[in-house]
């Protein structure tokens, strides 16, 4: 499919070209959830997003660059809905709970962080789906300054802690699909106890005052506004975009 012209404006020119991306991402998105990355083709992207199969290559010159850029795309989006104003709290709990919502919007993570197999396929041997086992973005980092400032309890190590969180947010992601269905609890009730288990295993044992309170809420800030500049960061490195998107 050719594009118009576009009268020689640059400006023009340009927002096609990103529109035309997204439209590609979409369509390679929406192919590996239905069939699995081993089974997607350029060819099947190509006619999806309505394009011809040589204009995939002048965004991406491999398949695997295509994907990559999907996979950072949607770190992307996830980091800017967990850095919304709202996703700030004083305690862990709202915190955890917050990302597990924002996390379930996004299918093809869930999949990363589950190393679901019939969904990643060779996929999972990419250094960006290698990165989702370990819990949040950028998690350890953020529980290290709490630690610090004691804000979380002290007495396991950060490694033990880490490890605690990722087989939370794993254990959750993996068994929620398989229980009974007179067991079964619907999304938001699963991410509000997915944060109370969270909470409840790295609370310190004497609830927060008011003036560690803020000082939970300046270092999530941090945490938050820094896993969204990194992924913004990793996303226009693949896009090859110069500037910031904004996330849909």
């Amino acid at each position: 499919m050719a594009d118009e012209d576009n009268g020689g404006n640059p400006g023009v020119a340009d927002a096609r070209r990103r529109e035309r991306a997204h439209r590609i991402l979409d369509a390679a998105g929406e192919l590996i959830l239905r069939w699995g990355y081993d089974k997607t083709t350029i060819d099947d992207v190509a006619r999806l997003a309505g394009v011809a199969k040589g204009t995939i290559y002048l965004h991406w010159n491999t398949r695997e660059a295509l994907f990559t850029a999907l996979l950072r795309r949607e770190r992307a989006f996830l980091a800017e809905a967990i850095s919304a104003p709202e996703s700030t709290h004083g305690d862990l709990r709202a915190v955890i709970e917050h990302i597990a919502a924002a996390l379930g919007r996004r299918p093809l993570l869930e999949a990363v962080m589950r190393r679901d197999l019939d969904i990643l396929g060779r996929l999972r041997h990419s250094d960006d789906a290698r990165t989702g086992g370990s819990g949040p973005p950028g998690f350890a980092g953020y529980l290290e300054r709490l630690r610090e400032a004691k804000l979380i309890r002290t007495d396991l190590t950060p490694a033990a802690q880490l490890t605690m969180v990722s087989a939370t947010f794993l254990g959750f992601l993996m068994v929620t699909p398989l229980m009974p269905a007179g067991f079964a609890v619907s999304a938001a009730e699963s991410n509000g106890l997915l944060g109370d288990v969270v909470h409840r295993s790295l609370a310190p044992e004497s609830p927060l005052d008011d003036a560690q309170q803020r000082s939970f809420r300046r270092i999530t800030d941090a945490y938050l506004g820094e896993v969204g500049e990194s992924a913004r960061t990793a996303y226009r490195s693949a896009m090859g975009f110069d500037r910031e998107e904004g996330a849909r």
